[in-house]
Parts: structure tokens; sequence; C-alpha cells
């Protein structure tokens, strides 16, 4: 992906519009892939003027290999909130010191931190301000500093949409000031979310994120993931794990196409020499290390794991109750999904054996990649 986009680096503006290849991936790893290569290039001209400002040489004139690895990065601390900071940056860094040398990976390391401390707080609506960015939800980025050009308006439209100045000056000639923010403003909108309900098992109640389609038994929803997080949670009785995770549980082990299930096999505090402890004595061969909002390096945790039996298993680290737990899982059979009851999480679900009234009958899920908005 990162060298797809340094390929585009050096013609951004007449792209080669071939789709790009995710040869190899699996599929929530093509989805990622693709969600960061997109952002990358329809906000490429927000992203080069950010990412310049805190770079020592004019983002334009970086090699193409440097452009695509600060693009890359930038597009998922901007526009992929899902993505945790350190992972965008470690990913970026990675790439950049393995194609250009650890000095160049060095300098995308720092041009990307510095990047973190510029983005500030969500807006509720975009302003046409010096200090804001437009998101794809109706929303804005809040800036810490003024960054866009205060007394050129065209200028301004066309660093915080991504379309050439020349464009935005054109239709400002055919249209009039206030159809062209509209048209700009559009074509960085993402597409609602259409919800198949006909074979609903609940009723569904329209609100504010959610209308009717014209198509009967099916809904439009305008809202953002943890909107669909909170609507599939009321139709299958689940609820969230913890108020800041997109995990949910239940007393049951829910089916849906829409979740993953694992099997709780011990909830750990979120402290190395416990969790060390616990794998020694543990039958784990393969590991797969999880996390959403907690800053951890998959890599380094794995590494530092005694992985010496033959079962493959699941970690993951997320919030309970405000405190940061680490779950230890595995991927159930599908004869224990008729068997057991659990307490259920979207997305992954994790489970452990037992009745409602055993406290460590738990299963945590999130929404899986086929849920994702847009898609």
């Amino acid at each position: 992906m990162c060298a797809r986009l340094a390929e585009q680096a050096t013609r951004i503006s007449r792209l080669d519009t071939q789709e790009l290849d995710t040869t190899g991936l699996s599929g929530r790893d093509a989805a990622l892939a693709h969600a960061i290569y997109d952002a990358a290039i329809r906000r490429w001209l927000t992203i080069s003027r950010l990412v310049g400002t805190g770079i020592s040489r004019p983002f334009k004139e970086c090699q193409p290999e440097v452009q695509a690895s600060l693009a890359c990065g930038a597009a998922q601390m901007l526009f992929l909130d899902r993505v945790p900071d350190h992972a965008a940056v470690s990913l970026a860094v990675e790439w950049a010191s393995r194609h250009c040398g650890r000095k160049v990976g060095g300098f995308v390391n720092a041009g990307l931190r510095r990047l973190a401390e510029l983005r500030g707080p969500i807006r509720e609506r975009w302003s046409d301000g010096c200090d804001e960015i437009p998101l794809a939800d109706g929303r804005a980025l809040g800036l810490t500093r003024p960054i866009l050009p205060r007394d050129d308006a065209t200028a301004r439209l066309s660093i915080a949409t991504s379309h050439s100045r020349a464009f935005i000056a054109r239709w400002i000639n055919a249209f009039g000031v206030d159809q062209t923010r509209r048209i700009a403003l559009h074509s960085i909108r993402s597409a609602p979310t259409i919800i198949n309900a006909v074979h609903a098992t609940a009723p569904i109640e329209p609100g504010a994120d959610l209308e009717p389609h014209e198509q009967p038994g099916h809904y439009v929803h305008h809202g953002d993931r943890a909107g669909l997080i909170d609507l599939l949670a009321a139709q299958t009785g689940l609820r969230r794990l913890d108020e800041s995770e997109e995990y949910l549980t239940s007393d049951r082990l829910i089916d849906s196409p829409f979740v993953k299930a694992f099997e709780i096999l011990a909830e750990l505090p979120n402290n190395e020499r416990e969790i060390r402890r616990f794998f020694r004595g543990a039958n784990f061969g393969q590991l797969e290390v999880k996390c959403r909002h907690i800053p951890i390096q998959a890599d380094v945790v794995r590494r530092r794991l005694s992985l010496e039996g033959d079962q493959p298993g699941v970690l993951i680290f997320a919030r309970l109750s405000g405190k940061a737990r680490a779950l230890v899982c595995r991927r159930p059979e599908s004869t224990d999904r008729v068997a057991a009851q659990a307490r259920f999480v979207p997305g992954s679900c994790h489970w452990r054996r037992g009745g409602p009234s055993d406290p460590s009958s738990r299963t945590v899920g999130r929404l899986s990649s086929t849920s994702r908005p847009g898609t």
C-alpha cells in the first residue's frame, strides 16, 4: 500500500485509477489497507499542508517514498479514528526505514509526532476556520493553531477539501461561492450505511441517525460507528463492556454475521509480569494480540511471551469497568457455539464456558469488518 502511494506521489495530478492490489492480505487487513489508501489519496492536499508544517523541507520536495510514508501515517491519524497513533506511526516509520534507511525513518517519525501535536478536538461542524479541517461525517477536526490561509478563501477551501485551487476558482465562476462550498464538501463525505432489516428479529425504531429507506425493510444510518454498535446492542440485547470500548457483553452467546466470538480463558490485569506468568504455564504456540484504545505494541508483547505449546490463542487488551485488562481467549469451534453459554461482546466475541451466574462466563466482541460504515 505504501509502495502504491509512492508511485502515486510522482503523478498526484494525474493519478493511476487502477484498484489497489491487496493480494495475500486477509479480509480485515485488505479493508484497512483500502481505507488508508483511499483516505491518503482523497485528502492528499490537506495532508501535505498539515504534515508540511512539521517537517524541515516542503512536502512536495520529499522523495516519493517519504511522501508515501508520511501520507500513510497522517491519513490514519487524521481520518481513521479507530487506528491508535502509535500503530499508525510505527507502520509508516518501519516502511520508510526499510526502503529509505533509518535516518529517513527518524524524519518520518518526527513529522508524524508533530502532526499529533497539531491535532485538536473534534468539532460538531465545520465553520470554514483557519484552525480546522472538514471530516467525512460533517464534523470538523480542530487544530491547535491556525494552519490554513486566513485571507484567501479560495486557497483555504482548496486545502481543506483537497481540491486544486484551479478547480475551486473554476467552480466559483460557474456556480458561485456557496454552491462551490457544497460541491467540495460533498465530494469528501462518506456514503451513508444502508441497513437491511428485512429479517430483523426485533422492531427498529427510526431516530436522529436512522431513517427509513425508500426500499421497504431498509434504513439509512447517518451516524458513526459508535451509533451502529449501539444499534446492534439494542437489537441483540447486548451491552457495552465499558463506555470507552467498542466491545459488548451479554449473558448468552449471539450467533450473528456481524460479530466474531472468542472464548475467554482468563482475565488478567494489564501487567506484564502477570501476563508472562500466565503464559509460562499455558499451552499456546500461536498468539494473536488485539487492542483498540489501549496503546500496545503487539509484536513486542508477543515476543516477550513464552509460546512453546501447540494451541492457537488470542490476547485482547480492553477496558473493563474503567480499568485496562488483558483477556486470554481462544476462537471457539462451531460445536462450542451450540453448547456453551457466555457473556458476549460484538465484533470479536469472547466467552467462557459456564452459566450466566458464573463470573468467568464472559464473552467479548466488536463489530466485524463486514459492518463498517461505507462498505
